[in-house]
């Protein structure tokens, strides 16, 4: 029986060895020459072998392993910085429902996926697919996290911002708000962030006057920032 065990498991270490190496790649060289393609800034280039490299992984070792996991996020990254949007967000969604299978729904990890969808959806302007992706990474934080915690204060500050851009402006004021009241009471009142924070806010309320001021009709509907 030992004997049985012991073949069959060589045999699956044979066919797994053929299913990754079957062509011979070095995939730690492979991984490097993606590296210096895209500190480069060749992300054209680096598409190839980043997929070539994702797919070796998925191959090996299956969908939910770290490496394979690692390499779909920088194919993701990649994607991104070669403006092709589309194929980045389709590469994080498959992160995200990986993610969720392995974590759960509302796993604490989740939250790094969503937030790079946030980042995704804001470079290319898309505010209202934005929001709702990060008021849920915000929510799970708060669960992990609570509410009175630094940490959550860059997804408060990009919520304000999305709220802002999408011209929701009462909404965007309530947030930078809430943000500068948790700073002076974690941080302080007189700390650089807080500070920093505080002349953002005042920064906005200016720019807001102003587009106020210029609405020649009268009405309190102004335009979504662009």
């Amino acid at each position: 029986m030992k004997k049985i065990l012991a073949a069959y498991f060589f045999l699956i270490f044979l066919f797994c060895g053929n299913l990754c190496f079957s062509e011979n790649i070095d995939l730690d060289k492979l991984s490097e020459d993606i590296i210096k393609l895209y500190d480069d800034a060749k992300y054209s280039e680096a598409i190839e072998p980043a997929n070539k490299l994702y797919n070796e992984y998925l191959k090996c070792y299956g969908q939910s392993h770290p490496k394979t996991i690692y390499s779909l996020s920088n194919l993701a990254i990649i994607y991104e910085a070669n403006n092709e949007y589309d194929k980045a967000e389709e590469c994080l969604k498959s992160l995200l429902e990986i993610t969720k299978k392995t974590h759960g729904e509302n796993g604490f990890e989740v939250t790094g996926v969503l937030d790079d969808l946030v980042k995704l959806y804001y470079v290319e302007d898309k505010y209202k697919d934005a929001l709702p992706v990060c008021l849920r990474s915000l929510k799970i934080k708060e669960i992990f996290l609570g509410r009175e915690t630094v940490e959550i204060f860059p997804s408060i500050y990009m919520l304000a911002n999305i709220y802002y851009k999408d011209g929701q402006y009462e909404k965007a004021k309530e947030e930078y708000q809430k943000l500068i009241k948790l700073s002076e009471r974690i941080l302080g009142v007189s700390n650089e962030d807080t500070l920093k924070i505080k002349k953002e806010y005042e920064e906005m309320l200016e720019i807001l006057s102003k587009k106020t001021s210029s609405v020649s009709d009268g009405s309190n509907t102004m335009p979504a920032e662009k």
